[in-house]
């Protein structure tokens, strides 16, 4: 259980002129003649701060609202921030800015009024363990928050002596860092701890998701918490195999096979991840024909190579994934059921940037970050910059992002990434949201149902459709860059703003209709 301090410590002297700190109990044994009195405890004010700044854990010190007020030295060294992000500001800010990839543990202790201790990642890479003590008052309020903050590296190397209770969090910690995997949101928490409870198995998982959410990451993440993680990790593309190569690819085949085979023949990716884990990606679009014997090998866990007539036993973790909706591909005879429910004994749904919005920030730094480190040059980005990446939708999610900001590290002339490098589209999309004609800040939801309930769904969506044409056009500079910005041809905007008798309908069919 926590605990707080309080400061109802004897009273000292503070002499500033001589740097001295002395309890009043001290001196009244001073002039009692006690023998304290003849060895008088006292320590300079400029000691104690080098005192303090010689620890190497971290320290830090804010105030009962937590805005900053002193930070050691070793700060900076085990947390990888300097000085300024901690000082005359609230220390919130560094979960809010995406900076702390969970919220401050400082803050969480100031809110309970307690002793707390936990795990926190930031954005730099470290990983510390952060323990924050509330000092409080005879009135029961915060005067002061003490915070310490140790590497969790350190700390790993006597995790065994303290029982193990680090090494878990720790090494889930560490395999996330090596895979380059930041988040903030609450979904993909979910994900990471149905993920990390799955690795110590040997289920079969079938993770989905839009292109580019990270399933590889996620499929690499299982296979690096699992028992098989000093094992092969194969991962195979079944888009890219060709129909005529795909059982020899996955299979292997026997020497004299077919035409051009090598002499001795070749293990399959069965064989090679034997022991191990194989990832099949894009598994939608595997040839039914395949499918049947990919369905033989899981249940039997043996293969038979082409050409061969006696099957090779193989010891492999199945995870399949796939952006594709395999239950609709069941429905239309293009994917077979058993295969369906034998690959789906866990199912994980990676979600997309867009639902979940509060990892953009971090996921933006982390890859500033790696690729500032890649060409060696420093690189930041402007707050309008950064404000337009936020409100973005980012329809390509993660792959999508990491790219661009690739790109705007390589093209920016300067340190500061300004928003004149964004692409036009984003900044298009953007000019939207920031005019209103966001779809959830237009219409609330309370709204939305009253339409529903009193209107069939054509009206629904044509009041919504109705309410998006009226922002965007408030939002732009003339008719021709609300279609740009709406993404739909200009007769067609014309067409549907005579529809809903919008302003300047006539006027603009009139010039489309003489120009």
């Amino acid at each position: 259980m926590g605990q707080s301090l309080r400061c109802d410590f004897p009273k000292a002297n503070i002499i500033t002129a001589g740097g001295f700190v002395v309890s009043q109990r001290a001196e009244s044994k001073e002039r009692s003649g006690g023998q304290d009195g003849q060895k008088r405890a006292e320590l300079k004010l400029n000691d104690l701060e080098n005192c303090l700044h010689e620890q190497k854990d971290g320290l830090l010190i804010t105030n009962g609202e937590g805005i900053g007020l002193w930070v050691n030295k070793a700060m900076e060294k085990v947390v990888g921030l300097a000085p300024d992000c901690f000082l005359h500001r609230p220390i919130s800010q560094l979960f809010e800015n995406g900076i702390f990839q969970y919220q401050a543990v400082t803050e969480r202790a100031r809110c309970e009024k307690n002793e707390l201790t936990d795990v926190q990642v930031v954005n730099t890479g470290n990983t510390v363990l952060v323990t924050s003590v509330p000092i409080i008052n005879q009135k029961e309020q915060i005067k002061y928050m003490i915070t310490t903050v140790r590497n969790m590296a350190q700390l790993q190397r006597f995790s065994a002596l303290r029982g193990g209770q680090f090494s878990e969090k720790a090494d889930l910690d560490s395999v996330l860092r090596s895979l380059g995997m930041v988040y903030n949101s609450q979904a993909m928490q979910k994900v990471v701890e149905i993920a990390r409870r799955v690795a110590v198995t040997d289920a079969t998982v079938l993770i989905t998701g839009e292109t580019g959410v990270g399933k590889e990451i996620i499929a690499e993440l299982i296979h690096k918490l699992s028992p098989r993680r000093n094992k092969p990790f194969l991962k195979i593309n079944c888009a890219a195999l060709p129909k005529e190569l795909a059982e020899s690819e996955l299979f292997g085949y026997e020497p004299g096979a077919f035409t051009g085979a090598r002499a001795g023949g070749k293990a399959g990716f069965f064989e090679a991840a034997s022991g191990g884990t194989l990832l099949l990606d894009e598994v939608g679009e595997l040839p039914l024909e395949m499918q049947a014997k990919l369905l033989r090998v899981l249940q039997d866990q043996e293969v038979l190579r082409l050409g061969g007539v006696r099957a090779t036993p193989v010891n492999v973790r199945i995870l399949a994934a796939t952006n594709a909706d395999l239950l609709a591909l069941v429905n239309k005879k293009r994917f077979r059921p058993d295969l369906y429910y034998r690959l789906n004994v866990v199912s994980l749904e990676v979600p997309p940037l867009r639902l979940r919005p509060a990892d953009v920030p971090l996921i933006l730094g982390h890859y500033l970050r790696v690729y500032g480190q890649k060409y060696r040059i420093s690189r930041k980005f402007h707050p309008e910059t950064f404000k337009t990446l936020l409100a973005y939708s980012w329809p390509g999610n993660v792959r999508e992002l990491a790219n661009l900001v690739h790109r705007l590290v390589l093209v920016s002339s300067q340190e500061e990434i300004t928003p004149d490098l964004l692409p036009e589209y984003i900044k298009a999309e953007t000019a939207i949201s920031d005019g209103g004609t966001n779809l959830l800040s237009t219409f609330s939801l309370s709204g939305i149902i009253d339409c529903i309930k009193y209107g069939s769904l054509r009206e629904v969506l044509e009041s919504i459709e109705k309410g998006v044409i009226e922002a965007a056009l408030k939002s732009s500079h003339g008719i021709r860059d609300a279609s740009r910005k709406l993404g739909i041809p200009h007769p067609t905007l014309i067409g549907k703003m005579k529809k809903y008798c919008l302003k300047g309908c006539s006027e603009e069919k009139d010039q489309f209709s003489t120009g």
